[in-house]
């Protein structure tokens, strides 16, 4: 028979990201089922609060265990408890334990599916424009978190928030370094909204430093694409945006094809062929701030070629 008095102590000790604690509390929970679930979740969500780093991180990694040794139904009618505890600890002050939550939320999405977005996800993405310094940088490190993750269900659910007026340019910059290959579907939508906001930025009187910070982070999106493949689209999309009526549209994009064609990971004698032929058409437009960064623009791929590919 476990004491069930002296289990929760062991869990939530510093010992509890080691394999011994975990075996212990997976024992536990497979042996007692939901009979120690009630006891033994309120200790972790409350060691949550501790100034310990590692008792921290093995909360999380207690979650994890808890989600994965129990059934959906059992995770499902005790999600009102797991639920504010990983929400707490992925905005912790310390990256390990935000590591630590983001595998617990991983864990969570297995048993509840859209629930564990809606109810994690929603409110932080929420929070995302109302905080600012360190409590932001968490946010967004719990975010990053998220992202590598589970990348590919949480990408999608995230970009129509993220894209919403006003666009948190800030915000997908910092996520567009660990989205990987899962943004590239989501760029056509992605950098016309960030076109968007600079434009609504500049009109409403916006500019000066702020707007060259988002206009910053938006070539950070630019060039952290780092696939052939999400190459040839961000190519595919300005290229096309070049037609558009809008002065400061095409002014923008010019300058985030500027970007496009210095970046690092382009096989620049792949696409010189397109990027010349997107480029020779604004040579001519009416506006010189779009011609002059455009010769830039060729300068700089130009200069990218070895002799043979000239």
């Amino acid at each position: 028979r476990q004491d069930k008095g002296g289990a929760p102590e062991a869990v939530v000790s510093t010992q509890s990201t080691g394999a011994v604690a975990n075996r212990t509390l997976e024992d536990l929970v497979k042996k007692l089922g939901d009979r120690i679930l009630p006891e033994v979740i309120p200790i972790l969500e409350s060691s949550l609060q501790s100034p310990d780093v590692t008792q921290r991180q093995g909360v999380c990694l207690g979650l994890s265990k808890i989600i994965s040794d129990t059934s959906k139904d059992q995770v499902e009618d005790y999600s009102d408890k797991l639920l504010p505890a990983i929400r707490s600890a992925l905005t912790d002050c310390s990256p390990e334990v935000r590591n630590a939550a983001a595998g617990t939320f991983a864990k969570l999405h297995d048993s509840l599916g859209t629930k564990a977005l809606d109810e994690i996800l929603s409110p932080l993405l929420a929070n995302l424009s109302l905080l600012e310094g360190e409590k932001a940088e968490y946010l967004i490190g719990a975010l990053k978190e998220i992202m590598q993750a589970k990348s590919s269900v949480v990408l999608p659910y995230m970009v129509p928030k993220l894209v919403q007026k006003p666009v948190n340019i800030g915000a997908l910059a910092s996520l567009s370094s660990v989205a990987g290959e899962a943004l590239y579907e989501h760029l056509d939508t992605v950098i016309s909204a960030i076109i968007g906001g600079l434009c609504e930025m500049e009109g409403d009187n916006e500019g000066g430093e702020e707007l060259a910070k988002e206009l910053e982070h938006a070539q950070l999106i630019v060039s952290s694409i780092a696939e052939d493949d999400g190459h040839e689209t961000i190519l595919e999309i300005l290229s096309e945006m070049f037609a558009e009526e809008d002065v400061q549209k095409r002014r923008y994009c010019a300058l985030l094809f500027a970007t496009f064609c210095t970046n690092e990971y382009l096989a620049i004698e792949d696409h010189v062929v397109a990027i010349w032929k997107a480029l020779l058409g604004r040579f001519s437009d009416p506006d010189k701030e779009v011609v002059k960064t455009c010769w830039g623009a060729f300068n700089a791929a130009t200069k990218r070629l070895s002799s043979e590919d000239m």
